[in-house]
Parts: structure tokens; sequence; C-alpha cells
């Protein structure tokens, strides 16, 4: 079709399936006449056609039949002209492209896919633009397709690769109507604005306009043919160009067409400014850059007199390889390092050929006299004058401040010590302190507590003065003679109730049923101690602790020398657990060192227990090893050598045996609540407490058995697990706890919406300012330092309860159906963000039972559903905030609404009942009496 000349076809058929890929449109009961834009000639005097709404058509000329194309899938049907068909031999399908994007049917005359924009496809059917005029498919199968407004669009389908080529590629116009193929590897392409041939393979470009022949600048759409013998028609606004493209083909004199300098620039330094020197290049050929010229700017023309260059191109050989194209025959570099290079400069004539005579000018930048190699000479003496001053100096510093820094190291050694000593004090001082003001009450249990915690104080003080007496020599051994099994057998027997208390298997395994040898009764006890106490720190409940010894001969001593004829008592403590990482294992025996200094480390401890271990074995000739893989557990193993020297005899083991950490089941042993003071009504509140350590624990739970039900979590991450499952009053929690410490626990639970409303209080021998700043910034309500008065504790106690109930005034008779109301009085504790977080938990309860507000059958169970809450999560949290159980807050809610409609809408008391949730208005009305103290016929509008 020529000049754009389209069909006008008459459709008779009324209906059309639902899943053809057509619009109809009746008027009166007329057929509306249809316009045909596209055409594809098919086998038995058929023809696929595309109309002005985007519909395709089967034209049947032997009894003038149009059938609609249907579609194969869900494909939504869009409105638009469709301008052209072919078929892909890539393929073998058919294609039509038009206003509204590209559709795609098969041999069967069906529609399979349409590409476009938009959300009406997905991203395998994405396409950049969707308003095409035109579609070739090129015999590698790539796609050129016409835009109208955004250029030439090249498709490579195999990829799903998308090429844009526009005006700033050197196209007339973005407005593309149609597309011809040439026999010479052409494209020539009719726009709004010429016509142009583009080569698909350099992608060169020729304009053609008015002034070259063509009948007018602007093309119409599908306007264009092809003949059998190549010559090509293209209809415009103004007639019909038609042309051969072998008429045009390139001229091979344009391969030597000369490119000549016309100007040449540079900056020159000494003068300040930028200088012709153009004769001067035109007689050397050369240029010469010296330091401080910044740059130079080099101008050319090729010499095609039929219509100038429009594409050039340069290269720096010897710095850069590659080269750089150019839209005018202009050229500026700048920076170059110094060196010897040449620049090559090329043009394309008219016809698309690059000319094989181009420039080639040597560039020569002069090094700098500060870059010569005298200059690096002077640098080289320059610098080691220098170095050999500030070594002198340095050598000088290290010897002034080599005190200075042990100093300091010992000072931070001291600070530590003093850091670790005084935490392991503050926990049994807390304990002794706390029992001295019950002793009259549970005297048995006060005096047990006591005792240990004495006794543990009293150990840490040995161990500080058994390493200064080892530091200063003064450390003696006193070897006794007795069986070495029977005492290790009476040591472990100690630990056997603290192991069966945290659920360890502790296995003693003596290899040899009796060893007589000479032993120091005191060190072997403290070496034991602390092994077996370290072992059952770090082994997880449910875990094994093994104590195992032997007789061995032969082992490498403490001396270095080997020791064949020599035999050794080995000792072997392994338990499972976590294990200990290499980078840990060389420091394990270092003084005050701990592979977990953080507050979350399992136990507690000072870092001097294995130091003090390591001193003893090797004052007795011995040697310890540790060995240990992550997740495997560790093993310490002890060889002491086996003398029978000592005169003194010892039959029986003496002295206090190790006292060992307090039992769990003190504590579950213990009364709870005692409630002979309180009166019957009494619902005493409920205490959650989080403390690994266990005589801290029964103490706590000693002061408050009277008032509060206690229960208690023996780390971070259980305290949390309990909170949220019970929904405690109040939470006391330690700082340094095992898995998470107190500022994690506070952090969570603040901040989840089922426990943001309950006070808690840090519990802590961490008394410095950055401490408490970070406990209260974490949302801890009170920082209690170790060792605390019981009667401080009972105050904070009373005082965060008592702000738990204004709370609940905050929200009482019905406030917290409202959110406006002014914050409660000065110095409560429920203000700001706190208050913020519960005023919008209430406004999402309320929320919801708004929404369900006319379903009687909404229920508690629907209602924690819809929070993610349990119900007893739900009741406890409501419970302290408004005083009311979640049953009575929901009805009051109801009961509420319904006084509001009462005054506002109109209705009756049945309608207002029906419509807050009540099925019968009797019990409505009895309710809102109750709740308002006058009956709903007074809250009439």
């Amino acid at each position: 079709m020529i000049g754009g000349v389209f069909r006008s076809v008459e459709i008779s058929d009324k209906k059309v399936s639902e899943n053809y890929f057509a619009r109809h449109d009746f008027v009166n009961g007329n057929p509306k006449r249809i316009l045909f834009w596209a055409e594809f000639p098919l086998p038995d005097q058929r023809y696929l056609l595309g109309n002005e709404d985007g519909t395709l058509w089967v034209w049947d000329m032997r009894d003038n039949k149009f059938s609609p194309v249907p579609a194969c899938g869900q494909i939504v049907p869009q409105s638009g002209n469709i301008y052209r068909i072919i078929f892909s031999h890539q393929d073998q399908h058919y294609w039509a492209v038009g206003s509204a994007g590209c559709y795609r049917i098969s041999k069967e005359l069906c529609i399979t896919d349409f590409y476009g924009t938009g959300d009406i496809v997905d991203e395998q059917h994405r396409i950049p633009f969707s308003d095409l005029r035109d579609l070739y498919e090129d015999p590698e199968g790539i796609f050129w397709l016409a835009t109208n407004g955004e250029g030439l669009l090249r498709w490579d389908r195999t990829n799903n690769d998308f090429q844009s080529i526009t005006i700033q590629d050197g196209l007339p116009s973005n407005t593309i109507y149609c597309i011809l193929p040439d026999e010479f590897g052409n494209l020539w392409v009719s726009t709004d604005n010429g016509l142009m041939r583009f080569n698909q393979e350099t992608r060169f470009v020729n304009v053609f306009s008015v002034k070259d022949g063509i009948a007018h600048n602007e093309f119409n759409r599908v306007a264009s043919f092809k003949g059998k013998d190549g010559r090509m028609y293209f209809g415009g606004v103004d007639g019909l160009t038609a042309f051969h493209p072998r008429d045009f083909e390139t001229d091979l004199s344009a391969e030597q067409i000369p490119l000549q300098v016309t100007g040449y620039y540079q900056f020159l330094a000494k003068k300040n400014k930028l200088t012709d020197l153009t004769p001067e290049l035109l007689a050397s050929g050369n240029i010469a850059l010296r330091p401080g010229d910044k740059f130079f700017r080099l101008e050319f023309a090729l010499l095609d007199y039929r219509q100038p260059a429009n594409h050039y191109k340069y290269q720096i050989e010897g710095f850069d390889g590659e080269w750089a194209y150019l839209r005018e025959p202009l050229l500026r570099i700048s920076g170059l390092p110094y060196g010897k290079y040449t620049l090559h400069v090329a043009g394309q004539g008219y016809s698309g050929v690059w000319s094989k005579k181009e420039l080639a000018i040597p560039i020569h930048v002069i090094r700098p006299m500060y870059l010569s190699w005298w200059a690096f000479c002077l640098y080289g003496l320059a610098i080691l004058s220098f170095l050999n001053f500030v070594r002198t100096y340095q050598i000088r510093k290290l010897r002034e401040t080599a005190d200075m820094l042990r100093l300091r190291e010992i000072d931070a050694l001291k600070t530590k010590l003093y850091t670790n000593i005084t935490h392991e004090f503050r926990t049994p001082l807390t304990v002794i302190s706390g029992m001295a003001e019950e002793i009259e009450k549970q005297p048995a249990k006060a005096k047990e507590l006591i005792l240990r915690n004495t006794g543990n104080l009293l150990r840490l003080v040995n161990q500080m003065l058994d390493l200064s007496k080892i530091d200063s020599g003064k450390m003696q051994v006193q070897w006794e003679l007795g069986n070495v099994i029977s005492f290790l057998q009476y040591l472990s027997d100690n630990f056997y109730s603290n192991a069966e208390t945290r659920r360890i298997k502790l296995t003693f395994w003596p290899e040899v049923k009796s060893l007589e040898m000479d032993y120091d009764r005191e060190k072997m006890q403290q070496i034991i101690y602390n092994l077996l106490s370290n072992a059952l720190k770090f082994t997880p409940k449910g875990g094994k602790v093994v104590f195992n010894v032997n007789e061995v001969a032969g082992t490498t001593n403490t001396s270095g020398t080997n020791g064949d004829n020599e035999h050794f008592l080995q000792i072997k403590i392994w338990n499972s657990g976590t294990g200990i990482s290499a980078e840990h294992i060389k420091n394990i025996f270092n003084r005050f060192y701990q592979v977990d200094d953080t507050h979350t480390r399992t136990g507690e401890g000072t870092g001097i227990g294995l130091a003090l271990t390591k001193e003893l074995v090797e004052l007795m000739g011995g040697r310890i090893s540790v060995k240990s893989e992550p997740g495997e557990g560790a093993e310490f193993t002890v060889y002491l050598p086996i003398r029978k020297s000592s005169a003194r005899s010892l039959d029986l083991p003496l002295g206090t045996k190790p006292e060992l950490a307090t039992k769990g089941e003190d504590i579950e042993q213990m009364s709870s609540i005692s409630k002979t003071d309180l009166s019957e009504n009494y619902v005493p509140p409920l205490a959650l407490l989080i403390e690994d350590n266990a005589d801290v624990a029964i103490y706590i739970r000693t002061c408050l058995q009277n008032l509060y039900t206690v229960i208690w979590a023996e780390n971070g991450q259980l305290g949390i697990e309990k909170a949220l499952e019970t929904v405690p009053d109040i939470i006391i929690s330690d700082v340094m706890m095992p898995e998470k410490d107190g500022y994690e626990v506070t952090q969570f639970l603040k901040n989840d919406e089922r426990t943001s409303h309950i006070p808690i209080i840090l519990l802590t021998a961490k008394t410095d300012v950055d401490s408490r700043i970070r406990g209260l910034e974490q949302g801890a309500d009170v920082y209690l330092a170790k060792p605390f008065q019981k009667k401080e504790l009972m105050v904070r106690l009373e005082k965060l309860i008592e702000l738990r109930r204004k709370l609940q005034i905050r929200y009482a008779g019905g406030k917290s159906f409202k959110f406006h109301q002014a914050p409660i009085q000065k110095g409560a504790l429920v203000v700001g963000k706190e208050a913020q977080i519960e005023d919008a938990f209430l406004k999402k309860v309320n929320e919801i039972i708004e929404e369900h507000l006319a379903d009687a059958n909404f229920e508690i169970p629907q209602l924690c559903k819809v929070l993610h809450m349990s119900q007893s999560q739900l009741y406890r949290k409501v419970k302290a905030l408004t005083g009311q159980s979640i049953v009575a807050y929901v009805r009051s809610y109801r009961l509420y609404k319904g006084r509001e409609l009462l005054q506002t809408s109109g209705m009756n008391v049945s309608e207002v009942a029906y419509t807050v949730g009540f099925n019968d208005p009797f019990y409505f009305s009895r309710m809102f009496s109750e709740e308002f103290g006058e009956p709903p016929v007074q809250s009439l509008k």
C-alpha cells in the first residue's frame, strides 16, 4: 500500500466468541465500517488483516467472509492501529505491530503472545516502546522496529536484548514510518524529516532530504514498497519517491580523501595563555609539551568537497589503544603523562567510507626536572637522612617510654583484676548482707547461705594470696605420703550434688585402684576444685564430665627432658560443650584472661583460677595442657611426678571440703508466698526473677515471698520465654547472665507489645555511670547496684506497682476508648514513649472490636487470633493496663458504643443492642444500667 491507502470492509457477524481478540461496534443494529491498515497474503486466497482498533481478521476472498483471529490464552485486547504484518522464518510465526504493541500469531492463526509496556504485560513480554509503525526481520532473525518518537529499535529475541538508535546516533528524526532492506546490508528508513540509509554493520547513517531529490522530507505511515527488481518506493505528503539502492553504492575513491590540519593551539605555561602554533606544527610535523603546558587543541578537516564529513575518530598510540569517535573536526587533549606518543586522526566521508589517509602526529611530553634521575638521587639522600633521624629519635623515645608502657600494662592488669574481683565479691556480699536480715525468720537457711558465701569469699582471698606467694617465691610445697586415688575420689564426691542439680553426668574413672605418692593436699584440692568447677560451669544441661586418673610412664616433664624411667600421675578432666577455639587456648592459663568476658558469659569468674592451677602444678614439678575443638568440649590433662620420699603419711583426707554452688532444689523447696498477714481475697503480684546465681535468687525470693508470687529463670533467654508465657506484673533481672544479658532482655521485652507495660528492675555489680545510663536507655525502670538493701528493693517494687495502678487509672472508666485525654501527672512512669506504646496497643484492640461490633459471636479466642496472642497473655496485658478482664473490657466497649449510638443515631434500644453485638436487648439494658447507673432509655436522643 503506497501513500497511506487502506481498505474499508463491512463486518456482518453480529456475534463473536468471547475468546476472540476483537471488538465490534454496532449502531442501531447496523454493523460499523472497519478500516484495515495492514495485510498479509495467506494460502488459499486468504489474507491476514489488521484494523484500526487493534483487531486481527482473516479475509477469505473465495466467499468474501471475514473471521476474527482468536487468542490462544488470556491475552488482554489492546486498542490501536495495526500497521504491519510479517511472517518470521526463524520461529515460523506471524508478527503484527501497531500503536499498542506487538502481536505474535501462530500458523494456525491464533494469537499466542502480546508484547508491550506498562502493567498489562509481564517482564518476559515487556519491550521498551509500544507505539510501533513497522517491523523488519533480517536474515539473522533480528527484529528492526520503527517507533513513533523513539527512533529505530533493534531486538535480538534470542537474548531478549534491545538497542535503541536515535538522533544522538545520527538519525534525522526519532519518528520512523517504514523500513525496507537492500541487497548491500543497508536499511532504507522513511521518517518525518527525510529518508535515511542505515548500515546494519557499521551503524553509519546517510540522510537524504529535498535538496537531494526526494519528493518531500515528511513521509507517510505504511507507505513503502520494494519491487522485484529491487527498486524502492516511499510515499510522502507531496508525492512518491522512487530509486534503486545500487545507484548509491560507495565510491572507492573516498578511501583516498586526505585529512588536513587546519589549526593548532597550545596553552604555553611561560605565556600563561592559549597560543596559535599552527605554522610550527605544519613545519615540524610534531607536538612538544613542556612541563606546565596544560593542554592543546587540534582542528582538522577531511577534504571531501561533495559534502562535509560528519564522523571522525582519534587514537593516542602508546597511551590509549582504543579509537574514540568525534562529531566535529575538533580535538582537545590534556593530562598526558610524560613520554612519547603518536596521535592518529581519521575521517569518514559522505559515502560512509573511512579515509585511509589519516593524520599521524608524534607527541613528546617532556619530563619535568623534579622527575629526572639526578632529582631522584637527591630525594633518596634526603629520605635516608630523614629515616636515620627518625630512627635515632624513635630509639630514644622507646627507651624513654619503656618504663611507662610497663606501668600502663601493670595498671591495666590491676584494673581488670579489681573489676573482676569486685564483681565476684559483690555477689556473695549481696547474699550475706541480705540473709543477715532474714536470720531470725529462717535461721537454718540464712546460716547455710551465709557460711557458703563466706567460704566463696575466703576462697577468692586465698587465691589472691597464693598468687602473691608464688610471685614472691614464698609458696612452699607441703609434701605428704598417701593414697592419692582415695583423696581424688573424696574430692569428686563433693561435686556430685552440684552436677545432679545441673542435670550433668559426672563420672570419676580411676584406672588404678590405689596409688601411694607424695602430694600436697591443699594444692591438690585447689587444682581439682578449679578444673572441676570450670568443667561443670561450661557444660550445658544434659552434658557429661569425665574425671579420669591413671599412672603413666615416660611422659615429658616440665623441664623438657624425657623421663623414660619416671612415672607420673595423669589426671584428665573432660567435659562436653562448646569447646575452646584455638585463639583462646594459647591464653587460657594467662592471669585475668577470660574466654568470654561479655555480659552473657556462662558463670562468673576472675580469670585467676586456671592461672593459679598452672602455677601450682608446676610448683609440684608437673605439667598441665589443654586440648579442645569448637563444639566438641575441652580436655585438661595434668601430669604430676610420682615420688615417695616424704616421711609424713596421710591416712584420711582432712580439712574443709569444697563448697559448691547452691542446689537448684533449694529454690524450689522454699515457699513462694506466705499469706498469713494478708486478706483472703488478696491476689499477690506475679514477679519474674531472672538471675543465674542460685544464692542471690534464694535471697531475693526470701525478700519477696510474703508479698509476691515469684517465678525464677536461670538465664536471659529463659527469662524472655517465661515473661512472654506468664506476662508478670514486675521483672527483676541481673545484667551479666548466660545466653542473653539484662540489657538484651530489657530491650526485647520493652519493645514487644505483649510485655512493654511490665516494669523492669536491673541488678548488677557494675555501678559506673555508663552502665547505669545504658540500662536506662534500654528501658529499665530502676537500676540497683549489688549489694543492695532489702528495704530499698521493696520500696522500689512498691512504687513500681503503684505506678502500674496509675496506668490502670489512665485507662479506667472508658478512657481507654479515647486517646485525646491529657497525660497523667508529672512523675508518673507511664509517660512519653511507653504511654504511646500502650495507647497504640489498646487502640488496635478497640479497632478490632469496632470492626466486629455487630457480631455477637465474635469472642475472646477470635480476638486473640487477630492479635497473635494467647488468651493468658491478652488477659494479663489488658488486666495490667485497665484493671479489667478482657471479657469485661470488650463488654464495656460495646456498652460505651451503645450509649453513643443512643445519644446520636435516633435508633431505639433494641436496634442499638443488636448493633453493638447483644443478642438479647433485655440483657443489654441490664448491663447498661450496671455500667452507667441508669437505664438506656435515659440516654435516648
